[in-house]
């Protein structure tokens, strides 16, 4: 029994390990759960990077990550944001923006817009 355990652990651990050797999703993205982890530190990283106004809002409705995808999507498509990452987890996104092209109130909007999703701002700070 504990035998049969170990060589199932083993190669599903195997199957997932190969599965991730270069297969992408429909939108050309990594279909590997670690590059999609890497990615999501990138968007991350970037927003803490860019250079203008940062907001954190609170997302609700947010179900999955292709939920997260999507809104980071719509919102990377509003003229003046530089960066977004949104968490399904965590049920935030973070955006920098210039303010001079938009604000948070367009940014809660265009959430809205992506889904059955609200959005609000919220004290957090972003780095």
């Amino acid at each position: 029994m504990i035998r049969t355990l170990t060589v199932f652990a083993a190669t599903s651990f195997l199957s997932v390990a190969l599965a991730c050797g270069g297969e992408k999703t429909a939108e050309g993205k990594s279909g590997c759960p670690m590059a999609a982890a890497e990615q999501a530190q990138a968007s991350q990283k970037s927003v803490q990077d860019a250079d203008g106004t940062k907001v954190a809002l609170a997302v609700t409705g947010l179900t999955c990550g292709g939920c997260a995808s999507g809104v980071q999507a719509a919102l990377l498509k509003v003229e003046g944001v530089k960066a977004a990452f949104v968490s399904f987890e965590s049920g935030t996104a973070e955006i920098a923006f210039d303010s001079g092209k938009t604000n948070p109130d367009a940014l809660v909007n265009a959430i809205a817009a992506a889904g059955n999703y609200s959005a609000k701002k919220t004290e957090t700070a972003i780095n």
